[in-house]
């Protein structure tokens, strides 16, 4: 479990985002998220907090790095439910709207190994190899 960066509040990892880049800039997945005509809080004034961040996928043979969410254990069904909406493996028309998955974590952690094995592969294989690097530079003031 980990605190809130806006609050002191717990928060609790509630998916994984299958087939999404670990170097997407989650800022603004965050806002594109929030901006999803799906996106619909059952209090708009008062949205639920959610983070993304890049974790292990663990399964008996294999180790991958995927973004996972998490969200305040009060807001966690809800948050699921909405990102569940969103996320349903299609792509989506904002920039990096990469064809993502959400996998809540209840459902992975009842299933066969088998399944998550599967789950790596595919992910694996619509990923690829991810290299980074930076161009230092070419800012303009």
């Amino acid at each position: 479990m980990r605190l809130c960066l806006s609050q002191n509040k717990e928060m609790i990892q509630i998916s994984s985002l299958c087939y999404g880049s670990i170097f997407m800039f989650h800022d603004d997945l965050k806002q594109a998220i929030i901006s999803h005509p799906q996106w619909t809080p059952s209090d708009p004034k008062s949205p639920p907090i959610f983070d993304i961040y890049v974790g292990v996928f663990n399964t008996p043979d294999k180790k991958t790095k995927m973004l996972f969410v998490s969200a305040k254990r009060s807001k966690q069904e809800e948050v699921s439910n909405l990102f569940e909406s969103i996320y349903n493996g299609t792509k989506k028309s904002y920039p990096n709207g990469a064809i993502m998955l959400f996998l809540p974590l209840s459902e992975i952690s009842n299933s066969s190994s088998d399944l998550c094995k599967k789950i790596v592969f595919n992910h694996d294989k619509i990923i690829g190899d991810e290299t980074l690097f930076c161009l230092g530079g070419f800012f303009r003031i």
